[in-house]
């Protein structure tokens, strides 16, 4: 593996552990107070994750040769994502010798995209989504996982339950992280 392919695996790894987990964060901390539709919780969360941590490499890889094929997979994460689970899901039925509708999965996938084009929509692309945009963006996050006529407004429960803070900590991370890839590769 020369060291540019060497440098995208390790970004795409390191990124994409970082999405399930801040997903898993998100996700945990938000069931139970915003809806609990919790597969509406986890895709919202899996679509604003992937697309902001792909700006951060965006933003961060703007002058590297690695650029495009970094954002190119990390990008597919929320895909590969339910590629994984309806793979899991395949296996069991034919363990249990059913069959998968597989209109479900081009809905999920249709589904899953819709969402993650809403949250490129609103996040500039190769611009860091620092902690105020972040913030705002959230709101909108935390509206679309809310069940209808709760009383407190999704900025307040956003903000009590420090969600933006989450999604904050690992887009510096990831940025974090990139920089100090990026400086070992130039030494090396």
């Amino acid at each position: 593996m020369n060291e540019d392919s060497s440098l995208v695996a390790d970004l795409v790894a390191f990124s994409v552990i970082g999405i399930n987990v801040t997903t898993q964060h998100l996700s945990h901390v938000a069931a139970g107070e915003a809806s609990d539709d919790l597969e509406l919780i986890a895709e919202e969360s899996l679509a604003v994750t992937s697309v902001t941590t792909e700006r951060v490499l965006s933003f961060v890889l703007r002058e590297a040769p690695s650029r495009a094929a970094v954002l190119a997979a990390v990008g597919q994460t929320p895909f590969r994502y339910y590629d994984y689970i309806l793979g899991n899901q395949v296996l069991e039925m034919r363990d249990e010798s059913s069959d998968i509708d597989l209109d479900s999965t081009s809905s999920v996938f249709n589904r899953v995209g819709r969402k993650v084009a809403f949250y490129g929509s609103h996040f500039p692309e190769a611009a860091f989504p620092g902690a105020s945009i972040t913030r705002e963006k959230m709101v909108l996050w935390m509206g679309r996982i809310s069940s209808p006529g709760l009383h407190e407004h999704p900025e307040k429960r956003l903000e009590r339950l420090g969600l933006a803070n989450i999604l904050q900590r690992h887009l510096r991370l990831v940025q974090g992280y990139t920089l100090q890839r990026l400086e070992a590769e130039v030494e090396s």
